[in-house]
């Protein structure tokens, strides 16, 4: 039985998300991009049932139960996109810097279409036309407006392949060979002007898989409503960290959006950091994306309980011991609040949290239990202990 990367044996596959992906790389073979396909249990091929829930799903998949990073490994992200998907509010919650958007070749080439093709290309979007068989008028008028195109080796005939490169090439484009299956189709293709390649003679879809982080609706409706009501920060906070689920999602979020930012970035210290990384107006569009793709499930309200305890006990023991690091209260907040998800996903825990963005004295906390957060954490577990 095949099983994705991440999978345990003889566990469910509903318990799972899926994404494929397929590497893209240049001449010199170096990667410099994946393409990010569906999967919906982890079979080998994609069964699509409707383009716009199909990107979402990828899409809620990528940022959130793997994280932009941890997929990518710091690569372009290529993504399949219906004219409806081009016009979703999921795309700001995308890294214009770190994705290239693929028109899919079911979209019909109209006049709005080039307007939004324009309009993200202005907000630091590539973008990509996907399938492409021939060169053709309709094709031309959007040509301005895309980065790179991508060419269907297989069914191009071969007397046609090197014409459409060419003119592709000479009008400034970026020629990518997809379905590649050997040797020889790659060197045609570099020979005809392609810089890019695709397909199985480099790659086959590599599925992986991540257990899901099931969120209770209750709890994103709720940060939704305080956001509609221009609520403070503290109760913004406050929201998110009664849903340790909401919480790792949240995290990771902001771990796919600050990534962008460069090396100056050194991880998430408090609830209130991640959500200052987000931004208010991406987070409510995240959190439509999570009730509108995620299958919902009740909260395990015991594993709740204990977190809201630690974290409570823990800010507590922070404030009697270091009254002067008032910096350490958010923090001691936060590792609280997440330090039971290792044992809810059945993880180790260095891999665990060294998946999540987060800063270094908290991973030494929940590792080692070393630092005064580990001072914290430590006196906290001692008190569920004694009661």
């Amino acid at each position: 039985m095949y099983l994705a990367a991440g999978t345990k044996c003889g566990e469910s596959k509903e318990n799972y998300s899926f994404v494929a992906r397929q590497p893209i790389v240049d001449i010199d073979l170096r990667v410099v991009g994946y393409e990010l396909l569906f999967r919906k249990r982890g079979d080998s091929t994609a069964c699509i049932e409707d383009d716009l829930t199909s990107t979402l799903s990828v899409l809620s998949t990528t940022l959130v139960d793997f994280g932009l990073e941890k997929l990518t490994e710091g690569s372009l992200c290529f993504i399949n996109c219906s004219e409806d998907f081009l016009k979703s509010p999921a795309l700001l919650l995308m890294p214009p810097e770190r994705f290239v958007l693929e028109i899919l070749e079911t979209c019909v080439i109209t006049p709005t279409l080039i307007e939004t093709c324009r309009s993200l290309r202005e907000r630091g979007f590539k973008i990509a036309l996907d399938d492409v068989c021939a060169y053709t008028s309709e094709m031309a008028q959007l040509l301005s407006d895309v980065d790179i195109v991508k060419v269907d080796w297989l069914t191009i005939h071969p007397d046609e392949r090197v014409k459409i490169c060419r003119s592709l090439s000479s009008a400034g484009k970026k020629v990518l060979a997809e379905k590649i299956e050997e040797w020889s189709a790659f060197h045609q293709a570099r020979e005809a002007g392609a810089t890019l390649f695709q397909g199985y003679f480099f790659s086959r879809p590599e599925i992986h898989s991540r257990r899901k982080i099931s969120t209770p609706a209750e709890a994103v409706i709720l940060v939704m409503q305080l956001i509609v009501d221009d609520a403070s920060r503290h109760r913004l906070v406050r929201a998110v960290e009664r849903s340790p689920l909401l919480l790792a999602k949240l995290l990771k979020l902001a771990s796919s959006v600050a990534m962008v930012s460069g090396p100056d970035y050194e991880g998430l210290c408090s609830t209130d950091s991640a959500l200052q990384v987000v931004g208010n107006g991406r987070l409510f569009q995240w959190c439509a994306l999570i009730l509108y793709v995620d299958e919902l499930s009740l909260e395990d309200e015991a594993l709740s309980f204990l977190a809201l305890q630690r974290s409570c006990l823990m800010v507590s023991y922070v404030t009697h011991h270091y009254p002067e690091e008032k910096s350490l209260l958010p923090s001691a907040r936060l590792t609280g609040a997440i330090s039971v998800l290792d044992i809810k996903y059945g993880r180790q825990p260095a891999c665990f949290w060294y998946e999540l963005p987060l800063a270094e004295n908290i991973c030494a906390a929940l590792i080692e239990g070393s630092g005064h957060l580990g001072e914290a954490l430590v006196f906290a577990k001692s008190m569920e202990i004694s009661i």
